[in-house]
């Protein structure tokens, strides 16, 4: 099974792509599945469901697109995707400034036998996962399609890698598409069937995850159309300075693609329990 395990709808606020649009996209590119998640937020799962129902109409398991409602959620030590909750964390949890409770949010995920992803764990710098969340967490985000050309953090999904291998944990990777041109670039490739593939039970699953950069102007467009929906006007020039230089780091990835995470990333094996990756991180990456 080929999935991009993390997709964005337009329930965030920073993507204008209806589910239709995204399972259309998935399907012309021959993806078995997709991860719908949103930005501290599930909403929008009845009617996700409802449109399945219709257009996969007594279609065959195996003729569908296996469709995953999740949610990317924000707490101080960064973004947690929870996969299998029975009720919206977004309706029982506040929000203390722009962030949920890291120790709240785990702890109600769990109650609720949610599964715990740590989403993109080094895109920022200033605010690193911590070992007490590394012990709880039930797979890693190895590779992210919009982690790639942050500034002066090129290793961010390189890191992702070392932290999986130590820990022994789970892999998965996505497009992090907020526009239908980004969706399937990144995805995981889990050694089971369709009818068999249960997402909150990773770890028995070999699996890989291969990786393609998404266009630095796809995240200028979504942030953009953020600020533009906020009103928040004077953001959007920071924006178009943002887009410049990172078409600057895209060109020169492009003629140096060694410098960057690409291709087979990584593989991990579920009998042994043993993390092995397919690329000399030493030459694949930035310091």
């Amino acid at each position: 099974m080929k999935i991009d395990f993390h997709v964005h709808s337009f329930y965030s606020e920073d993507s204008f792509q209806s589910f239709e649009k995204i399972i259309q996209k998935a399907e012309q590119c021959g993806l078995d599945g997709v991860v719908i998640l949103d930005h501290n937020t599930i909403q929008g799962s009845d009617r996700l469901a409802a449109y399945l129902e219709t257009h996969y109409h007594n279609r065959p398991l195996n003729e569908r697109l296996v469709v995953i409602r999740a949610g990317e959620y924000s707490t101080e030590e960064g973004h947690i995707i929870v996969i299998g909750l029975k009720e919206p964390l977004e309706s029982i949890l506040e929000v203390n400034q722009k962030w949920y409770s890291c120790r709240e949010l785990i702890a109600e995920a769990k109650k609720q036998s949610a599964t715990i992803i740590l989403a993109h764990p080094f895109r920022w710098k200033h605010r690193l996962p911590s070992e007490w969340l590394l012990s709880q967490v039930d797979a890693i985000e190895v590779f992210n399609g919009r982690s790639c050309f942050v500034k002066g953090n090129y290793r961010a999904n390189a890191k992702a890698v070392e932290l999986a291998q130590k820990l022994n944990l789970p892999i998965v990777g996505g497009s992090d598409g907020h526009l239908t041109s980004e969706i399937g670039r990144s995805y995981v490739n889990f050694d089971v069937e369709k009818a068999a593939f249960d997402p909150q039970q990773l770890q028995r699953y070999n699996s890989s995850v291969h990786g393609a950069w998404g266009h630095p102007a796809y995240e200028v467009v979504s942030q953009v159309y953020k600020f533009w929906t906020q009103k928040k006007m004077s953001a959007i020039p920071k924006q178009l300075l943002k887009f410049f230089y990172g078409v600057f780091i895209y060109g020169f990835a492009c003629l140096k693609p060694d410098g960057f995470l690409k291709g087979d990333i990584m593989t991990y094996n579920a009998d042994d329990t043993a993390c092995t990756d397919k690329v000399n991180l030493k030459e694949s990456s930035i310091s």
